[in-house]
């Protein structure tokens, strides 16, 4: 695992460029958020869908598009709720 570089809270201002462990983060961010972090993101992506927020780095980009293609197959997924192997 990469480690931080001092910048101010992710919470705060998001995923920064420039650091190894935001841009694992980022490439993952299911698996790499904690449950704190993980809700504010998707709200993000939410209000970013609705033109009312916007990424706040490359690595935030990246992250919010690997939240809005989940986001996306859960809504396909979820049509098949009830079909088993």
């Amino acid at each position: 695992m990469s480690t931080h570089v001092y910048h101010p809270s992710i919470q705060e201002e998001g995923l920064h460029d420039g650091c190894d462990r935001c841009a694992e983060i980022a490439a993952a961010p299911i698996e790499n958020l904690d449950s704190w972090n993980l809700p504010i993101l998707i709200s993000r992506v939410l209000a970013w869908q609705k033109d009312e927020a916007f990424p706040r780095s490359d690595n935030e980009l990246v992250a919010m598009r690997v939240i809005e293609t989940a986001l996306r197959h859960h809504a396909i997924l979820a049509k098949y709720d009830g079909v088993t192997a």
